[in-house]
């Protein structure tokens, strides 16, 4: 039988008894120590006797003496306690100095707008620290990873969250139109005739070639052509700057685009509805102070 087995029949608070009586000496004073009336610290005191088949204490002049056994025991007893209420003991929070490698899963677009700002507070933390970071496909949540403990966050827009896991509200955000300067077509402001007749750049990391902007223009009788698509956001504002494309694009990534390429960024010219950007992770994470150490950062910076 494996000995872990072996302990179910034991009563293992006899090990707390044991503890006090080694250290008193004394069964009265080992009783105060742990709460118990002497009668019941007497009774403990036996069945001790009963499970090591040794007297454990001895009457001696002066009191009573811990028996050969009972001496080589106390060292043992003592760390195993301590162990165990190490165990016990709600977990401090967090030290950055301590080494951890944290997961998290991205979009593109929350790797170009999000991530920069905060791989500089995770990483500048501490030495030991390091940042795991996996593409998302599209707007798919990893749930599977989050409930095998494989990803400690994922921060998007998402569609769909199932109930087990938990959610928070980061930022929302909003679309702009970017054209090249000096377009050609594109004055002061775009009209939306002509925003449905010049070609269209569309951020698709599926090839696909419909978005949000096609169900808007739908709804009014209308259709765009998208002359061009592309996988990642960060490729756009160069695109952009070389042709003669117009690209609605969420409006952090528009603005970031504006400040290494020449683009003029301008409304749309009819309403777009916006996204909601979440960090979701599972609530078995709850009681981890560096997996909520982690969600603070993301939160400090995102929000």
């Amino acid at each position: 039988m494996d000995d872990r087995h072996a302990l179910a029949g034991v009563d293992l608070n006899l090990l707390v008894a044991l503890d006090a009586l080694l250290e008193a000496e004394n069964v009265t004073r080992a009783a105060r120590r742990v709460g118990l009336s002497q009668s019941a610290l007497s009774s403990a005191l036996g069945r001790l006797r009963h499970l090591f088949g040794d007297p454990i204490l001895v009457r001696a002049r002066g009191g009573m003496a811990p028996t050969p056994l009972a001496r080589r025991l106390r060292e043992p007893v003592r760390r195993t306690l301590d162990e165990v209420a190490g165990m016990l003991r709600p977990p401090g929070p967090f030290d950055p100095r301590a080494p951890r490698r944290f997961r998290i899963a991205v979009t593109d677009y929350v790797g170009l707008v999000v991530l920069p700002g905060i791989a500089a507070r995770v990483l500048g933390a501490g030495p030991a620290i390091d940042l795991e970071v996996r593409t998302l496909d599209d707007w798919n949540l990893p749930a599977d990873e989050l409930d095998r403990g494989a990803l400690d966050v994922a921060v998007s827009f998402f569609r769909d969250l199932p109930p087990r896991l938990r959610a928070e509200h980061l930022f929302d955000e909003d679309f702009v139109c970017a054209v090249r300067r000096g377009h050609p077509a594109v004055k002061q402001r775009l009209g939306i005739r002509q925003y449905a007749e010049l070609p269209h750049l569309l951020v698709s990391p599926r090839a696909g070639v419909t978005g949000t902007v096609d169900a808007a223009l739908a709804a009014r009788g209308m259709a765009r052509r998208v002359a061009m698509t592309v996988p990642h956001f960060a490729v756009a504002p160069a695109v952009l700057a070389r042709t003669d494309c117009v690209a609605t694009l969420a409006g952090r990534v528009a603005r970031l685009g504006a400040r290494t390429a020449p683009l003029r960024l301008l409304a749309p010219p009819i309403p777009l509805p916006g996204f909601a950007v979440q960090m979701v992770w599972h609530p078995q994470t709850d009681a981890d102070p560096a997996a909520s150490w982690l969600r603070q950062q993301i939160r400090g910076h995102a929000t």
